[in-house]
């Protein structure tokens, strides 16, 4: 068993492949130790950020939803292709949908206390 761990071992060290996933698997664990999301923050851009989701879910983001859906048809009758109907479609999802989503990643912290006893055990 123990030799079976050593060849193996060995051959991941030639493998070019097998040494970047594992470089990017330690970096990202030990990341853990340090991750912290939304704990705090600041208000110096709040003003900023509620203007700018307010004209993306407002108005302004109807009319780039609509342009977006327009253009889509468009290109979709020109190459005679559905696709750029659902890129315009998810395009229209995304900029009603993403600045919530956005928002309630960055400002979750309800998660910091949970995950890290669950990693860290």
């Amino acid at each position: 068993m123990l030799q079976k761990l050593k060849n193996r071992a060995s051959s991941l060290v030639q493998n070019r492949t097998a040494q970047t996933a594992a470089m990017a698997s330690l970096v990202g664990l030990l990341s853990i130790l340090e991750a912290h999301a939304g704990t705090g923050g600041s208000t110096s851009f709040g003003n900023l950020m509620t203007k700018i989701v307010g004209w993306l879910q407002g108005d302004l983001g109807i009319i780039i939803a609509v342009v977006a859906l327009a253009v889509g048809l468009a290109i979709g009758i020109v190459r005679q292709s559905m696709m750029a109907v659902v890129v315009g479609i998810g395009i229209a999802i995304a900029l009603y949908y993403g600045p919530t989503v956005i928002e309630g990643i960055l400002t979750a912290a309800g998660g910091v206390g949970l995950v890290h006893p669950l990693l860290l055990s």
